[in-house]
Parts: C-alpha cells; structure tokens; sequence
C-alpha cells in the first residue's frame, strides 16, 4: 500500500497544473462565479448540476478530475458532501496517491 502524501498549492498554482474546464450544457447557477479563467466552472450542489456531477463520478475518463470547493474557499480532491459550495472538474487528474489542499492565495497576502 502506498503511502498518501500532502500536497498543498495556491489556487493559481493549481490552475496551472490540473487546468479547470469550463462549464458545459447544464447550468443552475452561472452567477456562482469561480471563473478560473476561461470561463464559470463551479457546478452547483443541487438540481441538474448535481445530477451530472453524479454520472460523471461514474464514467472512468473522469476519475481522478472532480473537486470540492469548500465554504473555506479552499479547494480539495474528491467528491465531498459537507460544506461545499459545489464542484469542478478538471483537464488533468489528480494523484491517487496524494491529498491535496488548495488554498486561495490572497489568504497569505492579507496574514501579512
């Protein structure tokens, strides 16, 4: 068994390396920002969003690219259910071998 490793990035950093994609098709709520540059790509927690989130956990070409934005702002790997604000998928995957915890850099600007 492998060991799980901690990998802590900013959110520009992880932007960089796992390319969010916009959202396609189905949209709940286009106001719910998240842009990472090309375009909305937060899905919603509820209605059809959640719905296609779901079949997409299924489908094999999609594993390893689903994340959790947290209601800390904070960003995980995985599928989660408590204080999420919703999801994003990715162009890369992650590493199964890892958990990752992305921040938003602003945090350490104003710590400063």
């Amino acid at each position: 068994m492998s060991e799980i490793k901690q990998i802590d990035m900013t959110d520009d950093k992880w932007i960089d390396k796992f390319k969010p994609i916009p959202r396609d098709g189905i949209k709940e709520g286009l106001i719910s920002g998240y842009d990472c540059g090309d375009g909305p790509c937060l899905w919603e927690t509820y209605g059809k969003d959640i719905d296609e989130v779901l079949r997409r956990m299924d489908q094999p070409e999609w594993e390893g690219r689903l994340w959790t934005v947290h209601d800390d702002t904070s960003i995980s790997d995985g599928f989660h259910i408590v204080n999420r604000l919703g999801y994003i998928f990715t162009e890369k995957p992650a590493d199964p071998n890892a958990h990752y915890y992305i921040f938003d850099d602003m945090e350490d600007e104003e710590d400063e």
